[in-house]
Parts: C-alpha cells; sequence; structure tokens
C-alpha cells in the first residue's frame, strides 16, 4: 500500500476595506470638526482636510479658519485594497460690523444722530447707543438729550446667524450750551384731517404750530383763543398743535395766544408768551 502527502497554505484575505466618516457639517468660523471613522476592513488612514493639511489618525480633529466649503477625503487602505469617501465641511463666512456716526460732536443734547451702517454680509442688527438704549434698525436715528461722552457698540450676525461686533469708545461727545426756542407766527390747516401735532426734526411742515429749540429739557405750552378758551395744550416736545380743537375739529382761522413755560438742560428756566396766526 503506497501514499503520498501535499500540502498547500490558503490565505483567507478580509474583503475589499468600505471607507466612511461623519459627520458633515457646517458652522460659523473657526469650526472645529471631530471626525468619526466608520469605515470596515481598513489597516490604516489618510485624511485630506481639502485646506492643505492631513491626518493619519483614526478620528482626528481639526478645526477649519478660513471661510469655504471643503471636500474631507478619508483614504481607507486594507490587506485587500483600499477605498475612499468623500464628504463636504461648509464653514460659513463671517459679517464685518463697520459704522460712522453723523455728526460726531454736538452743543445740543437734542441733536439728531445718524448712524449709518456699513456693515458687510450682515442680516441682524442690534446697536447699543451707551445710555441704556438699543435699536433694531439698518440705519437708525437717536437723540440722546444729556450731555456726555458716548460708547457705541454694534452687533450683527449674518443669514447663517454667524456673529460680529465693533465698539467704539467716547465716540459720540455732547456739551450743553446755553438753549433757546422759538415758534413761528403763522402756520396752516391740514385739510387732509387731524394729525395729531408729531413731528420730527428737518422735516418742514407748516401744518403744525411747533417749537424750534436746542438745549430744552422740558417745556409746558397752552394755547388760547381770543375769548379765552384752552384750544390746545402739552409737555411732549415733538408733539405740537395741528389745528384741530379735541383732534376732531379745525380751529377757526383767527389769531390764538400761546405761553411755554421752559427748562433747558443747564437748568435755566424761562416763561414766553406769544400769538399765532392761524390760516385755512
Amino acid at each position: 500500500f503506497c501514499k503520498d502527502t501535499a500540502v498547500k497554505s490558503i490565505v483567507i484575505l478580509p474583503p475589499v476595506p468600505i471607507a466612511d466618516f461623519e459627520p458633515d457639517t457646517s458652522g460659523c468660523p473657526p469650526v472645529t470638526v471631530t471626525f468619526r471613522n466608520n469605515s470596515m476592513y481598513g489597516e490604516t488612514y489618510i485624511w485630506d482636510f481639502d485646506d492643505g493639511s492631513f491626518s493619519t489618525e483614526v478620528n482626528p480633529t481639526h478645526v477649519f479658519y478660513v471661510s469655504g466649503t471643503y471636500l474631507v477625503k478619508l483614504t481607507v487602505y486594507g490587506l485587500s485594497g483600499e477605498a475612499e469617501f468623500t464628504q463636504a465641511v461648509t464653514v460659513h463666512e463671517t459679517p464685518q460690523a463697520l459704522f460712522n456716526v453723523y455728526p460726531s460732536e454736538a452743543d445740543d443734547v437734542n441733536q439728531v444722530f445718524k448712524f449709518s451702517n456699513a456693515s458687510l454680509n450682515a442680516a441682524k442688527y442690534i446697536w447699543d447707543f451707551g445710555d441704556g438704549t438699543t435699536s433694531t434698525e439698518e440705519e437708525p436715528y437717536h437723540i440722546y438729550g444729556k450731555e456726555g461722552a458716548y460708547n457705541i457698540t454694534l452687533y450683527v450676525w449674518s443669514e447663517d446667524n454667524c456673529p460680529d461686533t465693533t465698539s467704539l469708545e467716547n465716540l459720540l461727545r455732547i456739551t450743553a450750551g446755553d438753549g433757546f426756542i422759538m415758534f413761528p407766527n403763522v402756520f396752516r390747516w391740514n385739510r387732509t384731517g387731524p394729525t395729531g401735532g408729531w413731528w420730527n426734526e428737518g422735516v418742514i411742515d407748516n401744518t403744525v404750530f411747533r417749537p424750534h429749540f436746542i438745549n430744552v429739557e422740558k417745556y409746558r405750552l397752552i394755547i388760547y383763543s381770543r375769548w379765552g378758551e384752552l384750544v390746545y395744550e402739552s409737555d411732549e416736545l415733538y408733539k405740537g398743535w395741528d389745528g384741530y380743537i379735541d383732534g376732531i375739529k379745525p380751529a377757526i382761522q383767527d389769531a390764538y395766544v400761546w405761553k411755554v413755560w421752559v427748562t433747558y438742560v443747564n437748568g435755566r428756566t424761562e416763561v414766553i408768551i406769544g400769538d399765532v396766526t392761524f390760516l385755512h
């Protein structure tokens, strides 16, 4: 009985690698991403972060500083070959907060300041005027009402909610000089109806009897007809008489006597009496 034996080695290789990772993400710079490697059958790894940097760690952490879209590629090497997987990381564009104020100095505490917004890539705004008040308007106007130096801060956010801020210290300086107040001697009936008498600085409107003033802290105005009837009174500086009695019916065309008590920001007080002609 004759026999023989043959021996062969068989090598069973693992499957070809499967490359996979997470997360695909986005955010405001700097964006820090910890990549979780979900690959299978890999022995070594090379990460290409698409910003000129690489890593051979299994689960690397990488910081993206500059806005843009990065195609992160993972190459997996195994005993049976290699595989690649690519995902995008988006770093949103950062806004830039910029502004100017006109004017930057005034000697009238009731000066209207315009805040000119020069911000880049911004969609939402919060202004801190430095006097305890704020605004969400893009280009607000503001009256301080008191002398002093004010620090202005502008907060901005992009459409992707990325923030930026800028602050300027002692940007505004307001000094209170001696004030004055004066009234017109004639105004006209507004035929479209009562307006309530509210008015804005810089708007010319001869259908409202109202003062022109500098450095007035508060005042009280009363107006009488020639027969001694009280037709109007107010302590609102930016609310004048629109020529309507009780906000309903127009006063008759005539001359009216007014009296005003004024307190200026420097403490000086004054009482002035005058007359105004109301024309139809």
